[in-house]
């Protein structure tokens, strides 16, 4: 068996991907076989700030829930060892890049458009399709508009379409015994 503390040391993983990729709950399942303490980015955001991450678009828009998701991730990510899943747009700040270049890796779930608007059941919750009329093309404008930044900081990528979070999660961990292997060849 793997020592996956040995070949992973304190470094945080990241998920990052769009909403609907499955990054709260693969990164649930890895924290729970890494034994390490998980955080999705959203729901701690909402717990200290006692509001849903749609009253906070509301009341602060785009730009000041940005700035305010960019303190908790500083937050989050200062401990060293842990998962902690993003939001869809946590990348697009530079802020966020930088730390999530610098403090860990980042697991990137890929999902097509039309896998993502299958999967998100409560578009209440989802500040950026709540007010849409069309989910599937609202997904695709972001999905092209944030790819860019999912690749560029991606350590591992991994396409869920056609697999299912246990799936996924098997292959995180087949791809840490690998890349330690591959690192002391």
């Amino acid at each position: 068996m793997a020592d996956y503390e040995q070949i992973l040391g304190d470094k945080n993983i990241f998920f990052i991907g769009m909403m609907g990729a499955w990054k709260s709950t693969v990164g649930r399942r890895l924290a729970n076989h890494l034994n390490r303490r998980f955080y999705d980015l959203d729901r701690s955001i909402e717990r200290g700030e006692r509001k849903t991450v749609l009253e906070l678009f509301d009341m602060l828009g785009e730009e000041g829930f940005r700035s305010l998701e960019e303190e908790y991730l500083d937050y989050l990510s200062a401990r060293p060892g842990q998962v902690i899943s993003t939001g869809g747009g946590t990348v697009v700040s530079r802020r966020n890049q930088q730390l999530l270049y610098y403090r860990g890796i980042s697991i990137y779930l890929e999902a097509a458009p039309i896998s993502l608007a299958r999967r998100i059941r409560n578009v209440q919750k989802r500040p950026l399709l709540a007010k849409s009329n069309d989910r599937l093309q609202t997904l695709t404008e972001l999905y092209m508009n944030r790819r860019k930044y999912y690749e560029m900081l991606a350590d591992l990528t991994i396409t869920t379409d056609d697999l299912s979070p246990t799936a996924v999660v098997n292959i995180i961990m087949e791809e840490i015994v690998s890349s330690a292997n591959d690192n002391s060849d």
